[in-house]
């Protein structure tokens, strides 16, 4: 039997930001199973590496191209070295129906590979394959060490570590404004897949910072903008003028220091997106509008947060569903009515009451 202090163990998570956030009550729960023990990151996302930068229960952080579909020569010399490690447990996080993460896990080679079990007739490659549930994500994910005898029970939670340096440019980038109370907003989303569909509408998203503008003397509101949602400076041409000397657009800026300045919001707004983890992770308060993914899989992870969605469950249940089983989903398909800007207005009231 190998020691605990000779394993090798490799945890695969190759979608986005968020998906690998969610991955992390897995870390501290091998961490502190097996203290001595290596346990590596594989993920497809340069900005996954970022955000998992300081992990105190990794030793190792590796980056593939995400589209190993098709590129499995791309990133032949990595996974040669990855292979060369001998690994003797591999888990491959949720969400991984597509059958190129079986091959990866497979051409990796770990002793042990613990997946779901999707319908994939590649899923074979792994020898450990726990069925899957409508849960959420975290939990999934717990659910993937438990052959290993791992306890999962007790509290989890997101975590992120921004440096010192990071904190002190959070801190001056905060001194620039005068209102004492800040709220964050994310009104975008990846554009992969047809993801574009989980964006709330940029003029609702403006009427709740009109709002935000007026009440308790006005807030700073910090608009957060990435790569892909640079047309989304547009809700400055959206609201009133008290409302946009209260704008902020935040971009172009690393997204550790992104996170570290997500901390300093009383309250975040956001669409279903990495965005909305990393607040999860910094302990901000978030409010979640949910319109065509199953919040009950990616909702804000713990008590302080609110989901605001439509009552009708039942298409994002079908694509839930759809998604595990590993059919490629349409968004757009399963998208159901918008929820009005008075329904976010009600859900700040409430998480603010709670403070």
């Amino acid at each position: 039997m190998i020691g605990k202090g000779k394993m090798k163990i490799i945890i695969i998570a190759i979608p986005g930001i968020g998906n690998t956030l969610l991955a992390v009550p897995v870390l501290q729960k091998l961490r502190e199973a097996y203290p001595k023990a290596r346990v590596d990151l594989l993920v497809g996302l340069k900005s996954s590496l970022e955000i998992m930068g300081g992990c105190p229960y990794l030793d190792n952080i590796y980056l593939i191209n995400k589209k190993i579909q098709g590129g499995i020569l791309q990133n032949l010399g990595l996974i040669r070295r990855l292979r060369k490690e001998r690994y003797d447990i591999s888990i491959t996080t949720i969400p991984a129906a597509q059958p190129h993460y079986n091959v990866l896990a497979w051409l990796i080679g770990a002793k042990t590979k613990i997946t779901h079990n999707y319908e994939s007739n590649l899923v074979s490659l792994q020898n450990v394959r726990i069925p899957l549930k409508i849960a959420h994500d975290v939990e999934q994910n717990l659910n993937l060490i438990k052959p290993l005898g791992i306890n999962t029970g007790g509290g989890h939670a997101l975590e992120l570590w921004p440096s010192t340096k990071e904190k002190i440019f959070a801190d001056e980038f905060i001194r620039n404004f005068k209102e004492r109370t800040i709220i964050g907003i994310h009104p975008g989303t990846s554009v992969e897949r047809g993801m574009i569909e989980k964006r709330w509408p940029l003029e609702s998203f403006a009427k709740v910072s009109e709002w935000i503008a007026e009440i308790n003397g006005g807030s700073r509101i910090l608009i957060f903008l990435g790569p892909d949602e640079k047309n989304l400076e547009g809700i400055r041409g959206l609201v009133n003028k008290r409302a946009k000397n209260k704008i902020t657009i935040v971009k172009n800026i690393d997204i550790r220091r992104v996170a570290t300045i997500i901390g300093k919001c009383k309250l975040f707004i956001s669409n279903d997106s990495g965005l909305m983890h990393i607040a999860v992770a910094m302990k901000v308060p978030t409010i979640a509008i949910f319109l065509s993914t199953d919040y009950r899989r990616t909702a804000p992870y713990g008590g302080r947060h609110v989901v605001v969605r439509n009552g009708e469950t039942y298409k994002a249940f079908r694509q839930s569903i759809e998604e595990l089983s590993g059919i490629r989903t349409d968004y757009k398909k399963y998208r159901v009515k918008d929820v009005s800007p008075n329904e976010i207005i009600k859900a700040v009231n409430r998480i603010t009451k709670r403070r």
